[in-house]
């Protein structure tokens, strides 16, 4: 274990996630979309200019897009509700237009189609119907002015090249068997965007090389011209994408969900394209990941929405592409998207899970608890340890357990049970009383658990 100087140690704050710490999340709280809820999108901004975590989600059950209006306690309102094309399952920021606004793809399944919101924050409107995709459309993605569609019934991609005026053209380009996710990056380092599709059916991921069309322009766009696609394996079922630097190596990496194994599949960037994946375990039935930095360590972690287990489950990233074993945390039924945004802007990342089953959102807190400044007093000759535990966002009560010993662990100065009334953003006081003087350091430690949470947490601190 590494030792602290005294001067830090007596004024240190450990605050969850602390670098490197699990992240852990409060027990999920359900929020009301529409029927059939599919894919969600989380952004500060999204629907007014608070800062505060806005959500959009597209219904596939009832036609249309769900708003749902953050709040500073990380709590959504109640949603508004426009209509979309037929069948909505996926959505994307962008495209891009010369007006900077915030604007939204979707692709719609039932009617094979993709279209635009246009304007999105002043107006909150209505999908505008952009044109035809191929067959049964199951995801959509943005490369600044133009949208990219995958077509899980046609085993294609539907490009259209805008101009930022609101003009396109369109092509239809081969993928692998079963499109069920896409995403666009630079893949082979040339300087141009190429597209990489999750193929459901064929157990792999197309990477599709663009080049650019010479007979394109700002007035009349063209489509890339796209080299046939290389597909690399990817473990069965891939039904989602994700791209990330999860090695530091640069490229970017895959990662997809594998919904009949059970698994996420890693697919690290190669000279030749892609390594072959390496499967971890997550819950059952995974549809949709997500990439980001759970818990504060500069590392990119892994986070699955099980739609089987009714879970989403949480892979940390060793930074070397690597990760740890999955935990899991339930949400409600049958998630089928996950994003993942602080919510409540405490530091700390927060998750967001749609799910087809209960037609709601659920969010999932992170649990920034804190151990604030422990520090030892003399009180009518008697050595006290005073350690303040603070709970951001949570106002339920907590019980906390303290415990102080001699730095070398052996001898137990002080054991003692609280209950603590927590506030939102308050530090309540735990006194911590030994029986008896002690010279030097001691180890203070400090565990509590938040009621109905998964499990306790434990934070440990240094201070004389």
């Amino acid at each position: 274990m590494r030792t602290l100087p005294a001067a830090i140690a007596a004024t240190l704050l450990l605050a969850a996630p602390a670098y490197g710490a699990n992240a852990n999340f409060l027990p999920a709280q359900n929020y009301r979309a529409h029927t059939g809820p599919a894919s969600l999108l989380v952004g500060g901004d999204l629907v007014d200019n608070t800062g505060w975590g806005d959500v959009a989600v597209v219904n596939q059950g009832s036609n249309d897009i769900s708003y749902l209006t953050g709040t500073p306690f990380g709590s959504l309102e109640a949603p508004l509700n426009r209509q979309a094309a037929g069948g909505p399952v996926s959505l994307a920021f962008g495209p891009a237009d010369v007006d900077n606004d915030i604007n939204l793809a979707i692709a719609n399944r039932a009617s094979n189609s993709f279209g635009i919101v246009r304007n999105l924050q002043d107006i909150l409107s209505s999908e505008q119907r952009i044109g035809a995709a191929g067959t049964q459309p199951s995801a959509v993605t943005t490369n600044y002015f133009d949208v990219i569609v995958a077509n899980e019934g046609s085993n294609n991609i539907t490009y259209a090249a805008g101009n930022g005026f609101g003009s396109y053209a369109f092509g239809n380009f081969p993928a692998g068997e079963g499109p069920s996710g896409v995403a666009s990056t630079d893949a082979d380092g040339d300087g141009i965007r190429d597209v990489l599709v999750a193929n459901r059916n064929g157990s792999n991921v197309s990477m599709l090389v663009a080049q650019p069309n010479p007979n394109s322009s700002t007035n009349n766009p063209a489509t890339p011209i796209f080299a046939p696609p290389v597909n690399f394996a990817a473990g069965a079922t891939p039904s989602d994408i994700a791209l990330g630097q999860l090695d530091g190596a640069g490229g970017a990496d895959i990662v997809v969900p594998n919904e009949s194994a059970g698994t996420v599949s890693v697919l690290l960037a190669g000279a030749d394209g892609y390594v072959p994946p390496v499967a971890y375990r997550v819950g059952s039935g995974p549809t949709a990941v997500a990439l980001g930095d759970v818990n504060n360590d500069r590392r990119t972690d892994i986070v699955a929405a099980n739609s089987t287990s009714n879970s989403v489950s949480v892979l940390q990233g060793n930074g070397n592409g690597t990760f740890g074993a999955a935990r899991s945390f339930r949400a409600h039924t049958r998630p089928s998207d996950v994003a993942i945004s602080d919510l409540n802007q405490d530091g700390a990342q927060d998750l967001v899970v749609t799910n087809a089953g209960s037609n709601d959102v659920s969010v999932l807190l992170q649990s920034p608890a804190a151990i604030a400044s422990c520090h030892v007093t003399r009180y009518r000759g008697q050595d006290i340890v005073s350690c303040g535990l603070r709970i951001s966002g949570y106002s339920r009560t907590v019980r906390a357990v303290g415990r102080v010993t001699r730095y070398n662990g052996k001898v137990a100065y002080a054991s003692s049970a609280q209950t603590i009334n927590t506030r939102p953003n308050r530090t309540s006081t735990m006194r911590l009383i030994p029986r008896s003087r002690f010279p030097g350091f001691v180890s203070v430690t400090v565990s509590y658990a938040i009621p109905g949470a998964a499990r306790r947490v434990t934070q440990t601190m240094v201070v004389k």
